[in-house]
């Protein structure tokens, strides 16, 4: 009985030219991250301008909801501006910081997280402030996001 065989050859050069760039870009995401930190500044700062684009208290996802309106103590005392920018300190403390392997978007203004996640405030923590969601991104945050890592790491930028 004759015996037939075959063989299959792969080249799979591009492949692992492919595998190694990956490995090195993944290896420094900084970058891409520093594109990111800007478009979430950015984003957060649209959320400032419209008083308000989240989903829910405690989440960082966007979304319809807008700020809860100031109480009529705080609208007496009230110069003007919007919610959260009687004066624009907040606003302008939103930075944004990357290294190789993180991204992160924030304030260092101490009141920044009872305004963020609400809570008791004041002294004898008497005065209730509702949570007004800023640090927030939108879904077209989020898919930006992904196309720059996405381009990031196939080397399109």
């Amino acid at each position: 009985m004759a015996q037939s065989g075959f063989s299959v050859e792969i080249d799979d050069r591009r492949l692992k030219a492919v595998l190694k760039k990956l490995d090195t870009r993944t290896r420094n995401l900084k970058p891409a991250f520093e594109e990111i930190g800007e478009l979430g500044v950015s984003s957060v700062t649209r959320n400032f301008e419209v008083g308000g684009r989240y989903r829910a208290a405690g989440s960082w996802r966007g979304g319809s909801n807008k700020w809860q309106p100031l109480s009529p103590v705080t609208l007496k005392k009230k110069r003007g501006r919007g919610i959260l920018l009687e004066s624009t300190n907040l606003l302008n403390s939103i930075n944004w910081s990357a290294d190789r392997e993180s991204v992160e978007i924030g304030s260092n203004r101490v009141y920044a997280a009872i305004h963020q996640f609400g809570g008791e405030a004041g002294p004898g923590k008497k005065v209730t402030i509702p949570a007004r969601p800023y640090l927030v991104l939108q879904s077209g945050d989020l898919e930006e996001i992904a196309d720059i890592l996405g381009d990031y790491l196939l080397g399109k930028n």
